[in-house]
């Protein structure tokens, strides 16, 4: 909630975390309409307690994958900090900590001498901060995913490099894949192709 407000600015920053090409908009318009629905007040727990199951579980569904493919090394679970520069800034994103916390996220909210302790090389302009002791990341995003394709296909699995033009749906669901060199009939299809994948599953 909230964040409509904002989007005026952050079209205008280049470095803003939303940005839509001039020609692009008209098309964008029904999804920003979504987002700002999705963003009122009365749906937002919904959202919450729909998305935290999933990303709950993050480091444990990979421990088992990259302990297989023998690349551990690029998943650190070592936290991550959020900083502000102004207590307003701070104040203003009580909410989503709020919303964070009440499904058990670990926050611990830090002031200006404990950023510069935690992280000396941030420069000295912030004056609060919120630290996630549970979190992490990956070193090193293409390489995982490169070594964990690499070990699917020593464990049996195939990688095949195909353009999917279409999905062929029977009465039970999906039954194959309309390729450029031909079909490829399916038992489970699972959609991953991002920002394109309503192309797909709208079928």
């Amino acid at each position: 909630p909230g964040q409509l407000k904002k989007v005026p600015g952050w079209l205008l920053d280049p470095l803003g975390p939303l940005t839509i090409r001039p020609g692009y908009f008209p098309k964008a318009v029904p999804w920003l309409l979504r987002f700002i629905a999705a963003s009122q007040a009365d749906r937002i727990d919904g959202i919450a307690d729909a998305l935290r199951p999933l990303v709950k579980q993050t480091f444990d569904a990979y421990a088992p994958l990259v302990a297989n493919a023998a690349c551990a090394d690029l998943i650190r679970q070592s936290g991550y900090m959020f900083v502000y520069e102004t207590e307003q800034a701070f104040r203003g994103d009580a909410l989503a900590w709020k919303i964070r916390r009440d499904r058990g996220v670990v926050c611990e909210d830090i002031d200006a001498a404990r950023i510069r302790e935690m992280e000396p090389a941030l420069r000295d302009i912030y004056v609060r901060g919120v630290w996630l002791p549970e979190q992490g990341h990956c070193v090193n995003p293409g390489r995982l995913t490169k070594t964990l394709a690499a070990q699917f296909e020593r464990d049996g699995g195939r990688v095949l490099q195909r353009r999917v033009l279409d999905i062929e749906v029977g009465p039970d669901g999906p039954r194959a894949l309309v390729t450029d060199q031909g079909n490829l009939p399916v038992q489970t299809l699972l959609v991953c192709a991002g920002a394109h994948s309503n192309e797909f599953s709208a079928k």
